[in-house]
């Protein structure tokens, strides 16, 4: 996925070029002082401009015909629409100004909607974000330009809150930024030229401004920044506990490892972030329970020692997730101690659990009932088997995500399946359209996009038709609103290699 037009200032801008005289002059100053003037007026204008729910229709009809707006040729992988104008400071530099129309959120229930194509997009994408930059060649110019714009800020909304402790902090430093209603504003200077990785190239340096609605982050950070498996929790913990009643171990054998696990379970909703002592202890423990249960699994009839295994892998990834990071070399090893097995990954440079326990599970019961729950628990977690370059597992989960329907599982479980599958036929859509350049053979797919595009709203139509309100419904939502306005999803099931 590319990286968001936010961090890294991709606004096409069509300025004129400014000589950077060595010495200013009186009328210099003067025009510095006029052009700031305008400039923080036009900013002004258009952030106070910004409201939820406005659609792209509504402002289309109050702002569009009677203003000249482009639309923007820039690759869109978060917004819907982006229009873009300039303006023309009184020295004669130009002002760029973009407004970025988002996808809606998804309604609840989530029932995807009965129109499609443009009309989809013109209905019920809304205005999300807007965009100023003004070329400053000159120091001066940038002190006037940007003192102007936080002024008119600072005047109508207090002092900046600044972007300490925020993501932005590391690209500006302690840029200005104000938080008014659920508006996030944010001002500063740009002092050298910035490219993102379509080559587009910001002329020079830049005063900048930007405000924002909350649904801008929301959507960008779950597309490059969520991992989606994270949204399958609840069918992680659903076919743990299915787990525990196969192995008919009974409730005061099994009662400390439950225990153990839904302690970690809890620690690991937010991963890689509970870090603290307190929330650590569950590491005590973890190599005495988990010992105990596989010495008593071990010595169990093939399908329960199958279902015991599962659960212990339920516990030790949610485990890994919960860590933090990998293990330490000694508690790596007391864990090898008793079976469990690491990888060491090239890329991370870190030694990551191997999910072997699964494995091992798989392989005794692979038709039954515990193969197919280790197969919808890999798909949903996102697990595919190891791939040599570029090799479309999204191939993999269609096939796999078929066998497990024809299993005829329960209600929720097929909702979860279809979206699973869906979202794979949605892969194919998305690489074919350019969502990850670095796949080398997209070109192979632009022949499949219809029928692609087509399954994957069958598969999320018929998820729909069963789960319309949880977490992956919305996802799934989502995905087919993509689909159905004709532009491209996010992608899940993509592998990209050396």
């Amino acid at each position: 996925m590319k990286h968001s037009r936010l961090a890294i200032f991709a606004l096409a801008m069509l300025m004129a070029t400014i000589s950077d005289a060595q010495d200013v002059t009186p009328s210099q100053n003067n025009s510095d002082s006029a052009d700031a003037s305008a400039f923080a007026s036009i900013a002004e204008r258009e952030v106070l401009q910004l409201h939820e729910g406005i659609t792209l229709a509504q402002w289309m009809e109050t702002r569009g015909k009677t203003e000249k707006w482009d639309k923007s040729e820039d690759e869109s992988f978060f917004d819907c629409r982006t229009l873009v104008r300039t303006q023309t400071l009184p020295s004669g530099a130009r002002v760029a100004i973009a407004t970025y129309f988002y996808p809606p959120h998804p309604p609840s229930p989530a029932i995807l909607p009965n129109i499609s194509g443009d009309e989809l997009v013109v209905r019920t994408c809304t205005l999300a974000m807007v965009r100023l930059e003004a070329q400053a060649p000159r120091s001066q110019t940038a002190h006037s330009l940007t003192e102007a714009v936080t002024g008119t800020f600072v005047n109508r909304y207090g002092q900046s809150v600044g972007t300490k402790g925020t993501a932005l902090e590391h690209r500006w430093g302690d840029t200005s930024r104000w938080t008014p209603g659920t508006v996030e504003i944010v001002a500063g200077y740009n002092p050298a030229p910035l490219t993102d990785d379509s080559g587009v190239l910001v002329e020079g340096p830049a005063v900048f401004v930007f405000a924002r609605l909350p649904i801008v982050h929301e959507i960008e950070h779950t597309a490059c920044c969520t991992l989606k498996a994270y949204h399958y929790r609840p069918v992680r913990k659903a076919e743990f506990r299915r787990a525990l009643e196969i192995t008919e171990m009974g409730p005061q054998v099994s009662a400390h490892f439950e225990e153990l696990f839904d302690e970690v379970f809890r620690h690991s909703r937010v991963p890689w972030a509970a870090q603290k002592p307190e929330d650590l202890k569950w590491r005590e423990s973890l190599v005495p329970v988990l010992e105990k249960w596989l010495t008593k699994v071990r010595s169990l009839p093939s399908l329960q020692r199958a279902a015991g295994l599962f659960a212990a892998d339920c516990l030790m990834t949610t485990a890994s997730e919960a860590n933090g990071g990998e293990f330490s070399p000694r508690f790596r090893s007391a864990l090898q101690h008793i079976g469990v097995r690491f990888t060491f990954d090239e890329l991370g440079k870190s030694h990551g659990y191997s999910g072997n326990l699964l494995d091992e599970a798989r392989k005794l019961n692979p038709d039954g009932v515990v193969g197919q729950m280790a197969m919808l628990y890999s798909l949903a977690n996102g697990s595919l088997p190891d791939l040599g370059s570029n090799q479309d597992g999204f191939r993999i989960v269609i096939k796999d995500g078929d066998w497990l329907l024809a299993k005829k599982p329960d209600k929720n479980t097929e909702a979860q399946i279809h979206f699973i599958i869906g979202d794979a036929y949605s892969d194919i859509v998305a690489v074919a359209g350019g969502v990850e350049p670095d796949f080398d053979d997209s070109d192979k797919y632009k022949g499949q996009v219809d029928f692609a595009r087509s399954h994957a709203l069958e598969e999320y139509r018929a998820g729909l038709a069963i789960d319309n309100t949880s977490e992956n419904a919305r996802d799934a939502w989502l995905q087919a609103w993509h689909l159905l306005a004709g532009l491209l999803p996010s992608t899940r099931y993509v592998y990209i290699g050396d």
